[in-house]
Formats: structure tokens, sequence, C-alpha cells
């Protein structure tokens, strides 16, 4: 199991840690790895800014949009928000996610 958190974490004496932080993606010989990201980019379930500059940056392996948006999410990241901020956060990871297995057809 890989944590989404910055943090190790040891389950049954392994050490884990955030898969995109490290480049250390589970990749299967059949089927896909769904990436989930609190950033927007081109991961499967993320954030889709309509104000994004159309400039990416790329770390680990991943790719980030440029906008005003992820700039504060870094910022929610390193310095955590009010919890109004909190849930608008978990609702819109939760219609991220709808989204995505709306458009996968997986319901």
């Amino acid at each position: 199991m890989k944590d989404t958190a910055c943090i190790q974490y040891v389950l049954l004496p392994q050490y884990y840690s955030d898969g995109g932080m490290t480049n250390n993606l589970v990749t299967f010989s059949s089927g896909r790895t769904v990436t989930v990201s609190p950033f927007s980019g081109n991961q499967d379930i993320c954030p889709r800014d309509v104000r994004a500059s159309g400039r990416n940056v790329h770390v680990k392996n991943q790719t980030f949009n440029v906008s005003k948006e992820n700039r504060q999410r870094v910022i929610h990241a390193l310095f955590p928000p009010k919890l109004d901020a909190l849930l608008r956060y978990y609702d819109n990871g939760y219609r991220d996610a709808e989204r995505f297995i709306d458009k996968e057809k997986l319901r």
C-alpha cells in the first residue's frame, strides 16, 4: 500500500512513502495504475483548473499545471488552511474522483 503523504510510514516492518515523491509509482503487467494528485496536471484524478496557463512543470515523472490555483494548493500543503478550505478540498476531491469514475464508465 502506497501512502499519499510525504511522510514515511511503517506497516508490518516495511517502510512506505509517497509514490509521487519517490518516483515509485506502481505499474502492473496488465491493467493500469490510477494516479491521484491534489495538484492539477495530467494525473487521472486531480483538480481541473479553468485558468491554467498552458505551461507545465515536470517533477518526478509527473506533470503539473502552472496556475494560481496550484500555487495556492502548494502553500496549503505546507501551511494547512482553515477548516472551511479543507472541507472545500475534500468536496472537490470527491467530485474529481466521480468525474474519473464516470469518464472510465466504472459504475
